[in-house]
């Protein structure tokens, strides 16, 4: 008997130890996500009837970011913003194959915006949400 209890005691201890970690990834999750000391969030960017779109990667790791910008199926020579949380940070071009990219680094001198779990990413006339990948 009383290694049971000693057994169910222990199970207790585990299991409540497993909800801390549950609780700890999920809000880590909300962030980004961390490997070791870099944020990793992604934007995809749709509108419904609009074949073009988007994908925003940002990084961050100590006080170097970069954010990458990529459009795919643009009409060729349409120019569009490229907004994160309405402010415009920049322009793409699209080619005559219909793609389109944006690259911010602060390694080249850049000033790419501090991005967080949730902030929109708008191209023209698609948007989409980061969140942790």
């Amino acid at each position: 008997m009383k290694k049971f209890i000693t057994m169910s005691a222990l199970g207790l201890v585990l299991l409540s130890g497993a909800g801390f970690t549950t609780a700890a990834s999920a809000a880590a999750s909300r962030e980004g996500v961390q490997r070791g000391d870099e944020t990793r969030l992604i934007a995809r960017a749709r509108t419904r009837g609009v074949a073009m779109h988007a994908k925003g990667d940002y990084r961050e790791r100590g006080s170097r970011r970069r954010l990458n910008v990529e459009v795919r199926l643009g009409t060729p020579g349409d120019v569009f913003d490229v907004a994160v949380n309405g402010a415009v940070i920049g322009q793409v071009t699209i080619n005559a194959l219909g793609l389109g990219k944006i690259e911010m680094n602060t390694n080249d001198g850049a000033n790419p915006p501090f991005v967080a779990s949730g902030d929109v990413l708008t191209v023209g006339p698609v948007s989409g949400l980061f969140i942790a990948r």
